[in-house]
Parts: C-alpha cells; sequence; structure tokens
C-alpha cells in the first residue's frame, strides 16, 4: 500500500485555497461593481426622485400640427411648450414651430398646434363668435368693445410673460381692465 506523499498534498490544498481565495474575492468585486449604478444613471434616478418629490401634479395637454407623435400627453406641472413639444417626439423633418413660444408655461387642458399661426388659430376658435383671448392677435382683441391698441398690447404681453388664461375671469389680472371693462367684456371672450 502506497501512502501519499503529505507534504505535497499540502502545498497543492494550499494553492487551491488561495487561488479559490482570489477568485472568491475577485467574483466578489466583480458582482458588486455591476450592481452599482453609473454616474449617469445615479443622477437619472436621483433627478427623477426629487422631480416626484417636488410635484405630484401633472398637466394633461393635447399636442397636434407638425409633430412625429400627436396626440395626448401628461407632464409635469411648470413644463414648457418645448416639453410638449419633446413628449410628442420633436417636429417633423423640415417643419418648423411657427409662432410658438418655446419657453412658455403649459396650463392643463392646453391644446397646442405646432406651425399653425395665431391668426388661423383664433380664426377656428371664433366661430362661436368669441375671441379666444388665448390666440386673438392685437387686431382682433381691438375688436372687443373698449379694447385699444394699449390694452391689446397689455393682454397680448400678459399672456406671454404669465402662459394661457385658463379661465376669462384672469383677463382682470390684465392692467387697465377693471370689473366695470371685465362685465363688458366677458360674454365676448373665451378662453378655449
Amino acid at each position: 500500500m502506497h501512502v501519499p506523499n503529505l507534504p505535497n498534498l499540502d502545498a497543492r490544498l494550499l494553492k487551491f485555497a488561495a487561488v479559490t481565495a482570489v477568485a472568491a474575492v475577485a467574483f466578489g468585486f466583480v458582482i458588486s461593481w455591476l450592481g452599482q449604478p453609473s454616474e449617469f444613471e445615479s443622477t437619472t434616478s436621483i433627478s427623477q426622485f426629487d422631480e416626484t418629490i417636488i410635484s405630484h401634479e401633472q398637466i394633461v395637454i393635447h399636442v397636434k400640427g407638425f409633430v412625429i407623435n400627436p396626440g395626448v400627453y401628461e407632464l409635469v406641472v411648470g413644463s414648457r411648450v418645448i416639453d410638449a413639444l419633446t413628449a410628442a417626439g420633436g417636429l417633423k423633418p423640415g417643419k418648423n414651430s411657427g409662432d410658438l413660444n418655446l419657453a412658455r408655461t403649459l396650463i392643463d387642458g392646453e391644446q397646442i398646434n405646432v406651425g399653425a399661426s395665431a391668426e388661423r388659430a383664433s380664426a377656428v376658435a371664433r366661430s362661436d363668435g368669441l375671441i379666444n383671448i388665448n390666440t386673438a392677435t392685437a387686431a382682433q382683441l381691438e375688436e372687443l368693445p373698449g379694447i385699444g391698441e394699449v390694452l391689446a398690447k397689455r393682454i397680448i404681453d400678459h399672456r406671454t410673460q404669465n402662459g394661457f388664461f385658463s379661465d376669462i375671469s384672469q383677463l382682470g389680472n390684465v392692467s387697465g381692465i377693471g370689473p366695470a371693462k371685465y362685465a363688458d367684456l366677458k360674454d365676448k371672450i373665451s378662453v378655449s
């Protein structure tokens, strides 16, 4: 009967144990490294988390016209027209955004007709005889009783700076339109 050489056996076991230990450490490092988000992923998830905490409210907008994917989209409150265009896949090749103010803040229920001129949009909205204060040109606003060149410009400046009116009563926020003037206008205007 042959008895194995014990020093050789101990050396082989020691080598096996060392190789196994190195492999386990390397395997653990690789698993740990693969489980860590990249710098971009980490920033993105933190940004999305912050956005969720900051605003739980959503607005719903309708984008149509010269966009790749027209439709109804939900966006975070405070989104701008450029965000709506991005949600709709961007502009169709060779098209432009027309008269749109891409930096304007959106309001809930708004329809954005990309590429349509303000005059054409307000002409459509006026089929009921009301003047849409969100899309009317200065000349169209001047058709209203008591609205001249100065007040028409103030209305347009107000909607450019603050976004579309969500209710006709907000016309009273325009400098120069008090309760009496608003009473004269309220049955002749719309916001849709």
